[in-house]
């Protein structure tokens, strides 16, 4: 990465973190679908990624949430809220933590190397993440 942030794409609606036991992770449906979730993310960046091996660099974040878009809203009210502020679940600190416990091992080697992370949530007619990744020089763990 070298001090230059790195941009990923995620084309996938955005998820937030589901909090499981263990023997929930294989029965529960919504834990399977998370799990695929995070399984998507990372064979994504995996084939996204300029780099062979994970960082172990402190890193600094921006991620963007587009969130979709009701269909049952009418087309003035979809077309005024593209963009526009997202309010309702999923919590965005969910969104950052299913996203990044989804890279963990890929993109860097543990979350704990983010320092600092600005994010966003906002209403879009294609929903992504876009995730932009910086390594910060000066800092050591």
């Amino acid at each position: 990465m070298n001090g230059q942030a790195s941009k990923f794409l995620f084309n996938v609606t955005p998820m937030g973190a589901v909090r499981t036991t263990q023997r929930q992770k294989w029965v529960d449906t919504r834990a399977k679908r998370y799990y695929a979730y995070k399984q998507e993310i990372a064979g994504s960046a995996a084939s996204q990624s300029t780099v062979g091996q994970p960082t172990p660099a402190p890193l600094a974040l921006k991620m963007v949430f587009v969130m979709p878009i009701p269909e049952s809203w009418s087309k003035k009210k979809r077309w005024d809220a593209l963009n526009k502020a997202h309010m309702t679940k999923p919590d965005l600190d969910n969104l950052i933590k299913g996203c990044t416990d989804a890279l963990n091992g890929v993109v860097w080697q543990d979350d704990k190397q983010i320092i600092a992370v600005e994010a966003t949530k906002v209403y879009g007619f294609e929903p992504r993440i876009e995730l932009y990744v910086t390594e910060v020089r000066g800092q050591t763990g």
